[in-house]
């Protein structure tokens, strides 16, 4: 009695074969993989926006999931500023002299500047509207409103939310690589 098998061309083409079913799986796993952070990423922002006090933000209102050509991308605005700026930048890094005391983590990678225009503690008076909730607005004589502020703290919804997607990400493959194998 012998003991043998054949390796050949059938048993190759056979391991090909299986080898690009898993790769298609694998492509599929990667995809349902991703949505599913994607998704967790708007609640994630949602929950830290809400514990910011910003639940009911035009931040909030405007988040948006875009699918790219490698995954997806997650989108917050808000209010459109002058200079480029939209809402969302301003929170998550804060801005002034309260935001320069505790500057947003990826300030310096990002070339983010505090109190640009030098006001420091003195602050700055800008233009508002009846719904800000900053107690130091007046209406001028002109019927405009103002409040004066010294900038606000970074409130990192964003660079929060990819932390905890980033420690969630293997958790969230293993649920699909189990479901499929």
């Amino acid at each position: 009695m012998k003991l043998s098998f054949k390796l050949n061309t059938e048993s190759i083409n056979n391991l090909i074969k299986s080898l690009k079913l898993i790769d298609d799986k694998i492509d599929k796993i990667t995809e349902l993989a991703l949505k599913d952070l994607a998704e967790r990423g708007i609640t994630y922002i949602k929950e830290y926006l809400s514990i910011y006090g910003l639940g009911n933000s035009a931040i909030a209102d405007n988040l948006q999931l875009v699918k790219t050509e490698n995954g997806y991308q997650l989108i917050a605005t808000g209010k459109q500023l002058g200079g480029g700026l939209c809402q969302a930048v301003l929170v998550e890094f804060g801005t002034g002299i309260v935001g320069s005391e505790n500057p947003h983590a990826l300030a310096g990678e990002n070339n983010y500047a505090y109190d640009i225009n030098n006001h420091s503690y003195s602050g700055r008076w800008y233009p508002t509207d009846e719904n800000d909730k900053n107690s130091t607005k007046y209406v001028t004589k002109g019927g405009s409103i103002l409040a004066h502020t010294k900038g606000m703290q970074s409130r990192p919804f964003m660079y929060s939310t990819q932390a905890k997607l980033e420690t969630e990400m293997a958790e969230v493959l293993r649920k699909y690589l189990k479901a499929v194998i």
